[in-house]
């Protein structure tokens, strides 16, 4: 890697997949920050009640005070919703993101459209560097469109994990959240952007040539350790400890994720297992109409075949 570039981990896929525990487990080792959804830092993370993985909000949070400062001089300097006007007229869609892979005079204007919102987050992502002293960021920002953005920033070194899971799974935590009055997908918008999305995800590999994998939820549920091992070796970091106290616990300590997953600001020794609730309490109609509409992607992820789901 060229030492002028910084390392940046990018978990990459469909919502309801897993990627904040992941991201938090990889935060907690030596030489890596865990800044969480980053790409929505100006409208959510510095909103007035933006709150910080620490627990305090993110204005007031000492590390991001510091990141402000050296990117930008200061928080107050900072205008997010110019910011986000930018961002919203630069970065590519997720389909726009694919065709960009085949289209030369796509990907000639999205890099013409890209420059000044690149330059934002080229200060961002250098103090983030900087102030923590960490090798590697990880930003489980989720979206391939903002993963493609990264992807064309000469300063950064961009590593992509594909983070999957059974869209019928995803499905069933959707509507969960529905019954606690959060944000949401219909089924429908479930299985059509979780198609989306990974099929993107899986262009962007190409994007990235060799510093690209793909992880599979359940794997990573069944066999988390494993599944961080298999990160790092992508990254080619070999930090001497990892925080787990068995096979399948993991100790979290405090973060600094400007948003994500409301558990972030959890603490203390986490068990992983597989959540396959769906599995008994999915609707019928439903599971039908996401196995449907998400049937070849499902062959190919070996969740349905001659083998059975995975």
């Amino acid at each position: 890697m060229d030492n002028n570039k910084i390392k940046v981990l990018y978990i990459s896929g469909w919502g309801r997949s897993g990627s904040t525990i992941l991201a938090r487990i990889l935060g907690q080792i030596d030489g890596f920050f865990h800044g969480g959804e980053l790409r929505t830092i100006w409208v959510d993370g510095l909103k007035p009640n933006g709150l910080c993985g620490c627990g305090v909000l993110v204005r007031e949070c000492s590390v991001w005070k510091a990141i402000c400062d050296r990117a930008f001089g200061g928080i107050d300097k900072i205008d997010p919703p110019e910011i986000t006007r930018l961002q919203r007229s630069s970065e590519p869609r997720t389909q726009e993101a694919l065709l960009a892979r085949f289209l030369p005079n796509v990907r000639s204007k999205l890099k013409s459209r890209l420059e000044n919102y690149h330059a934002i987050l080229d200060k961002l992502y250098r103090a983030i560097h900087e102030v923590t002293g960490s090798r590697v960021i990880v930003d489980d920002s989720n979206h391939p469109g903002y993963a493609y953005t990264l992807s064309m920033m000469p300063g950064i070194d961009l590593y992509i994990v594909h983070l999957i899971r059974d869209p019928r799974a995803t499905a069933y935590s959707w509507s969960q959240r529905q019954k606690k009055g959060l944000g949401t997908y219909t089924i429908r918008d479930n299985s059509l952007g979780w198609n989306i999305r990974n099929l993107v995800t899986e262009s962007l590999s190409r994007t990235v040539s060799g510093k690209y994998l793909r992880l599979f939820y359940e794997d990573f549920a069944a066999k988390p350790k494993l599944a961080i091992q298999q990160i790092l070796n992508l990254l080619e970091e070999q930090p001497s400890q990892l925080p787990f106290v068995s096979e399948n616990e993991v100790r979290l300590g405090i973060s600094h994720s400007v948003f994500g997953n409301p558990n972030r600001t959890d603490n203390g020794t986490v068990t992983i297992k597989l959540d396959d609730e769906w599995k008994k309490k999915l609707d019928k109609s439903d599971r039908t109409t996401v196995t449907t509409l998400t049937f070849p992607l499902l062959l190919k992820y070996g969740y349905f075949g001659v083998m059975g789901d995975r």
